[in-house]
This record gives structure tokens, sequence and C-alpha cells, in this order.
């Protein structure tokens, strides 16, 4: 029977494993962090079995002989160790960390002994704990105990499906990523040989995710592939679209813009069958961008005409601005000074439209700088000082312009502009920047 005093007493794990400080307040976690080498001594302590270990916990019942403990001594030990964990909140929230983690991992160790199911629930609860509080020693620990569990389970055959996912979750929790991936990954396989394709699809979206997770772009594109082939005649519009965008974003990350591409080339054909106009823009913008990153601006440039023509009849003036914005750099650097500059001057008018008088500003400054390295100061003055006028409006960045006026040489006539005919004007009212 248990022993006459059964309150939870001042055991702590730390005492049993006989550990110092379980790690410096200074130390910045990380999940490399978790794979420091840790003292054998204390991993072998942690793993073993409470029934035979010495000292024995004072919450164990003392036992005549060695034996497994009984459905009521189980359920006593349970409703001990609820109290520990209780204690351990209340410590965690009093700001005593280090003494709620020895609760804690005393409770794991203990739970061991009730059942795997009530080990595992305990293991994803602390699990959460440990991340939150960087706690990186604590993580190894639980991380090596779960890797026995996952060894021991395989012993016995195929894992329960339901150990599966708990063993998945914890994992996933303590940003173990590689045991997550081969976790989630057997219950894919096992829930298609089961024929339930929606569990299926649900355990590769944890494989998606983890991968991304872990920055891991190129095996995430890879996921969201599966993703779209495994649900092609069963996703919602919006799971469809979910995965083509993810897929984007993970093949550019990867920069593999080819295949980004003909993602958003699916995705494209999907927005304009769902008459998603509002989205037609930004695609055609991204769409352009990844043809520059290809370094074929021939193929980019259809895509921004497109991107900038829907942004002007939806009125997105956001989307409008940064295509103008791409589709300048792309002319200035061709020396295709005209057509530059005719693109800086719809911005000063996108600009207008939407009362944006940064982007009105910034784009007087480009056509000034333009001009002024054309050696065309006239016209470099007469954008400077429109540029200033709004600057002095914004109380922003009156120094600089007043600074390019000042480094500008004045002629006393006004220039012929090679190839520009007459003088650049913006606005219809020239007295209104």
């Amino acid at each position: 029977m248990y022993n006459e005093d059964r309150r939870l007493l001042p055991w702590t794990w730390a005492q049993r494993l006989g550990l110092g400080a379980v790690i410096a307040a200074s130390l910045v976690f990380c999940p490399a962090a978790w794979g420091q080498q840790i003292d054998p001594e204390v991993r072998a302590d942690f793993l073993a079995d409470p029934l035979t270990a010495e000292p024995r916990d004072p919450l164990l019942p003392v036992l005549p002989i060695q034996r497994p403990l009984s459905p009521l001594e189980k359920r006593a030990l349970g409703e001990a160790l609820d109290g520990v964990n209780q204690q351990a909140i209340a410590a965690y929230e009093a700001g005593e960390v280090d003494e709620a983690f020895e609760l804690w991992m005393r409770e794991l160790q203990l739970r061991r002994t009730i059942s795997r199911l009530a080990e595992l629930e305990a293991m994803e609860r602390v699990a959460a704990y440990v991340w939150a509080a960087n706690r990186a020693e604590e993580a190894q620990l639980i991380t090596f105990r779960l890797q026995q569990i996952e060894a021991d389970l395989q012993t016995a055959g195929p894992i329960a499906l339901e150990d599966l996912y708990t063993l998945g979750q914890v994992y996933r929790t303590l940003r173990e990523q590689t045991a997550a991936v081969a976790v989630y990954e057997n219950i894919a396989a096992r829930q298609a040989e089961l024929g339930d394709r929606d569990a299926q699809i649900d355990a590769v979206e944890q494989v998606a995710q983890l991968y991304l997770d872990g920055f891991y772009h190129s095996q995430a594109a890879a996921a969201y592939q599966r993703l779209l082939r495994l649900s092609d005649d069963i996703a919602t519009v919006e799971q469809r679209n979910r995965y083509l965008e993810q897929l984007i974003y993970s093949h550019e990350e990867a920069q593999q813009f080819e295949s980004a591409i003909a993602a958003q080339g699916l995705l494209l054909d999907l927005y304009q069958r769902q008459g998603v106009n509002d989205s037609l823009p930004l695609l055609a913008l991204s769409i352009a961008r990844n043809y520059l990153a290809l370094n074929r601006p021939d193929l980019a440039k259809p895509y921004y005409e497109s991107a900038y023509a829907n942004a002007q009849i939806l009125i997105q003036h956001d989307n409008a601005s940064e295509t103008l914005l791409d589709l300048a750099s792309i002319y200035r650097e061709l020396k295709d000074f005209e057509q530059t500059l005719e693109l800086y001057s719809i911005l000063v008018e996108v600009g207008r439209q939407s009362d944006d008088l940064y982007t009105m500003m910034n784009a007087f400054d480009q056509i000034g700088q333009i001009y002024r390295d054309l050696d065309q100061s006239e016209f470099a003055k007469l954008a400077f000082e429109r540029g200033l006028t709004i600057a002095q409006r914004l109380s922003h960045q009156e120094t600089y312009f007043e600074a390019q006026l000042r480094s500008l040489d004045a002629p006393e006539t006004l220039p012929e502009t090679p190839g520009l005919g007459q003088p650049w004007r913006s606005g219809r009212n020239t007295e209104n920047p």
C-alpha cells in the first residue's frame, strides 16, 4: 500500500538523477541545441523503469515483491500525478520554472507505470511547455524516451494508428521534424492501405507543413504536388487553391522558378474559371517576376502589362504601382530612358489617383535622377522641385530634395533632349504637383 503521508513530497526528478542546473538561463534555444550531448548517466536514469529504480519514488506503493501495479494502484497513482501536474503548472505560472520542470519530469517517469497511453498523453502536454520555455535538456530526454517507445512498439508489429498520431504530435511539438515526418509518412501509408483517402491527405498535409516549418522548400513542394494528385477529384476549390499557393511559394523559395510558373499557370486558370478577378493582378505580377528571375524579360513583359491593366480596372493602386516600378527598372537597365520616363510619369498619375503622396514623391525623385544622368539639368530641376513640394507637405525628405537641387547647375537656356522630344511634364495642373 502507499505510504501514510501521500502528500506531494519534496522529491525531485533532478535529485534522483543527480542533476545540477538543467540548463543555463542564457542558453538561446533552437532545435539544433537539442542535439547537444547529454550525460549518458542522466539519460539512462531517466529511461529506467521507476518500479525497479533506486531510490524508489515516494508516490509509488511499497510492494513486498516486484510486480506491476494493480488497477487500483494505477488509479491512485494517476490521481496523485494529476496533483503533481497542477503543482507544476502553478510553479511555472509563478515563474519557478526549474521547480516546474522537476515536477513534470518526475510525473513523466511515473506515468509510464500506468500505461503507454497515459505516458504519451502526458508527454504531449509537457512537450508544449518544454518548447515554450526553451528547455533543451528536457527536450532531449523526452525525445530519447519517445524513440524508446517507438522502438518497443515496432518490435510488437505495426504500431497502432492511435499511437502513431500521438508520437507524431509530440515529435512535432518538440520540433523534431525528421522524426515527425517519418511518423506522418507512416500514417499516410497506413491510411492508404486502409483506403481512407481523407486521412491519407491529412497526413501528407502534416508532412508538407513540417517541411515548410523546417525550410525544406524542395521537399515541401514535392509534398504539395502529392496533395494535388491525391485530392484531384475530391478537393474543394478552396483546398486546391491553397495547395497551389503553397506549391508556388515552396518552388519560389527553392528558386525553382520554372516549376513555380507552371503551378502559377494552373492557379491562373483556376482563378479565371472561378471569376476571382481580384487576385489576377498580383498573380500576373508574380509570374512576371519569376520570368524576370529566369532572365526572360521578353516573357515577363506581357504579364506585367496584364497585371497593370487589371490593377487599373480593379482600382488596385498598390499593385499598379508595383508593376510600374518593376517595368521602369527593366527599361532603365536596358537604357530605354524614354520608356522609363513614361512609366514613372504614369506612376505619378497612379499616385495622384490614389492620393499616395509617397509614390508621387519617389517617382519624381527617379525622374529627376534620370534627367540628371542624361545631363538634362533643367528637366531634373523641375522633377526635384515637384518632389520637394510633396516632401514639404509630408514633412519628409525635404533635406534630400534640397540637396539634389543644389547639386544641379542650372543652364541659362533649356537644352535639347536627344530622343526625348518636348520637356517632360506630369499632371494636368502644373501648379499642383
